[in-house]
């Protein structure tokens, strides 16, 4: 992790990859918002509305010190992408956030960007895209893939040899059952089971896998 982090996203999720930051040996020193008039969530980090915003205040900054986390949750996965690549054009690196009490595999792949949280396990041979998000306690299992910006939220537990298309969002608690194929833009409510294969856009609700 780069020495400097920024944040985009003043929000909680801002205050839960704070102390991940720290724990690395880095600082947060600045935080990113299109909030109008939304306080940084911490008195010492100032907070700048938009990029224009941003780019004044980084200018004349050593870049290569510099990493990104962005702190947007689920149903905005694509806004994490676009924020993604307009943030490594302006030379800055993605940061991978991962609490020190996760457990993930080593040769589990974490794309760029990525966030796992406290208590999540990452198995082995998991292939996450950019910009996914594992929270606390969630529970990815062997040779799962993930597309790009998907969301497991706490809890919810994703097992092997399963499939997710990007922007795809697994609800707080719910199962998503082995060897399956989960479309993209996909959502799962939570407590839900998964237990079949899911066509894109769809919603996953119940434990008898309804689709809708």
């Amino acid at each position: 992790m780069k020495p400097e982090i920024v944040i985009w996203g003043g929000g909680s999720q801002a205050r839960a990859i704070a102390p991940i930051v720290a724990a690395a040996g880095s600082s947060v020193v600045a935080i990113v918002d299109d909030t109008p008039d939304l306080p940084s969530p911490f008195p010492d980090v100032p907070i700048h509305q938009g990029i224009e915003a941003f780019r004044r205040w980084l200018a004349g900054r050593d870049v290569s010190r510099m990493g990104f986390a962005i702190a947007i949750g689920n149903p905005h996965g694509a806004v994490r992408l676009k924020l993604h690549d307009l943030l490594i054009g302006e030379g800055m690196t993605p940061a991978s956030i991962v609490h020190p009490s996760a457990v993930v595999a080593a040769d589990a792949d974490l794309g760029a960007g990525c966030q796992v949280f406290a208590g999540a396990v990452i198995a082995s041979a998991v292939r996450m895209g950019r910009q996914c998000i594992v929270n606390s306690m969630a529970l990815v299992e062997h040779d799962v893939v993930l597309g790009d910006a998907v969301e497991v939220s706490p809890g919810a537990t994703v097992l092997g040899l399963t499939h997710i298309g990007a922007f795809g969002f697994v609800g707080a608690g719910a199962t998503v059952l082995s060897r399956l194929s989960i479309g993209s833009r996909v959502s799962i409510a939570a407590g839900a089971v998964a237990a079949e294969n899911v066509p894109d856009g769809a919603l996953v609700s119940g434990t008898t896998s309804r689709v809708l």
